[in-house]
């Protein structure tokens, strides 16, 4: 009788203990420290507005060109996970087609046209995780290449230069093996002004200020 009773013993307790370490298996959080590298695809939405002066008088009034479009590039970065917060930092490099023109509003025939080459970001990023599920803010500072482009009448003139600003965005992670997470994120960005001269009229001053406002979905690998 003793031995029986011994033996259920041993059973209640070998059934306890699989029971607790299935339990710590099913709560155990997903991880989201070390090196990541990835992709993303997205459509920005820019608005930019050239003056153009003469000394201190307007020459062609100002053009609301607002550059649009799609674009996608690479990104890479590291995580640091305390708990559930989680701090990171990271860089990407992007190239797409966002471009915009419009005519002077003055009544002239000159057309202004922007686009936006390629921008990136370097940036740092605060995240809380709950599993598999990270929603994060980051901030940090924004590098664009921006040309501005005149026409009037056929007659063409360029000015184009590498921007430095700031960008601050809000977005989540979602992690759906233990390898491989998307993300769905949401950026302001502010580049700054362009200061300078037309090629064609190096007496014409021209500012040409660009703000952009994207969403991106994207791809990463943790390694």
């Amino acid at each position: 009788m003793k031995t029986v009773k011994a033996i259920c013993a041993l059973g209640l307790l070998a059934l306890y203990t699989s029971s607790a370490r299935a339990a710590d298996l099913e709560v155990a959080a997903y991880d989201w420290s070390g090196f990541y590298a990835g992709m993303n695809l997205g459509y920005a939405d820019g608005h930019s507005r050239t003056y153009d002066r003469i000394g201190g008088t307007a020459l062609h009034g100002s053009a609301p060109v607002n550059p649009d479009g799609l674009f996608g590039g690479l990104l890479a970065g590291y995580n640091w996970q305390n708990d559930q917060l989680v701090l990171g930092l990271e860089g990407d490099i992007n190239y797409g087609g966002i471009k915009g023109s419009h005519p002077t509003d003055d009544g002239t025939n000159f057309v202004h046209s922007g686009k936006l080459n390629w921008f990136g970001a370097g940036r740092l990023r605060a995240g809380l995780a709950f599993d598999r599920l990270m929603p994060f803010v980051a901030g940090g500072v924004a590098i664009g290449d921006y040309k501005v482009h005149l026409d009037h009448n056929g007659d063409i003139s360029n000015n184009s230069d590498t921007l430095v600003g700031w960008t601050l965005g809000a977005g989540a992670d979602y992690a759906f093996s233990d390898r491989l997470f998307a993300r769905l994120e949401y950026r302001y960005t502010d580049y700054g002004t362009l200061k300078g001269t037309f090629d064609n009229f190096p007496n014409e001053q021209i500012r040409a200020k660009l703000t952009t406002n994207d969403i991106r979905l994207g791809l990463s690998y943790r390694f």
